[in-house]
């Protein structure tokens, strides 16, 4: 049984779900007279996802233009529970091509991955 089933069956499906949405991982559970389940915060990147922050550098303008450009529509994102804005690479990839801006290496694989 991995540490994450472990978890599920101490804190429940829908709570673990929220703890990795806020970007956390369980490392290990140890069970006991009280089970205790350890976790680490990932970095954005390290869960699969860019930060406003990430976007600002790629294109060269200030965080509040990122955050602009999502009131605008022009940018697709998605807020975490704790309210982080948060975008998944292919859609990232998508806009800087719309826009004319280059393509970051680490960004050259995007389209098709997860």
């Amino acid at each position: 049984m991995t540490a994450r089933e472990k978890a599920v069956d101490i804190l429940g499906e829908d709570l673990l779900r929220d703890l990795e949405e806020a970007g956390l991982t369980v490392v290990d559970v140890a069970r006991g007279s009280g089970s205790v389940v350890r976790y680490e915060r990932l970095s954005a990147r390290a869960a699969g996802h860019l930060t406003p922050s990430d976007l600002a550098v790629f294109c060269g303008v200030d965080i509040k233009t990122i955050h602009n450009w999502v009131d605008k529509g022009d940018l697709v994102g998605w807020r975490t529970t704790g309210r982080h804005l948060r975008f998944g690479r292919d859609e990232t990839r998508a806009f800087l091509e719309r826009f004319g801006y280059p393509i970051p290496a680490e960004l050259a694989d995007a389209r098709g991955a997860a």
